[in-house]
């Protein structure tokens, strides 16, 4: 693991070939961050089906099934969706695609949970929100993409310093 990049990522598509890209020169892993999944299929769900009890029902199934990184049961599970709750088929068929693109970026979340190992960037989101959020956005200030990128450079530069220094 310690030659090991691991990447956490919200589904974005043109996330993934940007790595692979970037890190070409490193063993790296990419991992579907869990509360993105679930936030995706719930986001979906909602706009595909017409029933409040029935999206409730099949979410905590897909949800299950996420959970230990069975990712062929979620699709069988939506290919079962009777049509008479279906109200929009392209959000039904987006989330059916959204499994199949990520179907290698779902591990099996309970076991990484029972290993000690992460399954979510919420640390990463954390500093982000620390770092660019808080400094730029609650000011009120105007940034270049180039001032920004400058500030999240030297602000993390001085974490890791302060970190490393204890």
């Amino acid at each position: 693991m310690k030659d090991n990049f691991v990447f956490f990522l919200d589904g974005q598509k043109t996330l993934y070939s940007s790595i692979f890209k970037k890190f070409k020169w490193k063993k790296i892993s990419l991992i579907l961050d869990y509360f993105h999944l679930k936030k995706k299929v719930a986001a979906q769900l909602s706009l595909g089906l017409n029933k409040t009890e029935k999206r409730n029902e099949i979410l905590k199934k897909i949800m299950i099934y996420s959970w230990h990184g069975l990712t062929k049961e979620v699709q069988k599970e939506l290919k079962k969706i009777p049509k008479k709750y279906i109200k929009n088929v392209d959000k039904i068929t987006k989330l059916k695609e959204y499994f199949e693109r990520n179907y290698y970026y779902i591990p099996n979340y309970a076991l990484r949970k029972k290993l000690g190992l992460r399954n979510s960037s919420n640390r990463v989101e954390k500093e982000n929100d620390l770092i660019f959020a808080q400094r730029q956005k609650n000011n009120g200030m105007a940034w270049s993409e180039q001032g920004s990128n400058a500030l999240g450079v030297l602000a993390s530069f001085l974490e890791i310093k302060m970190w490393k220094n204890g």
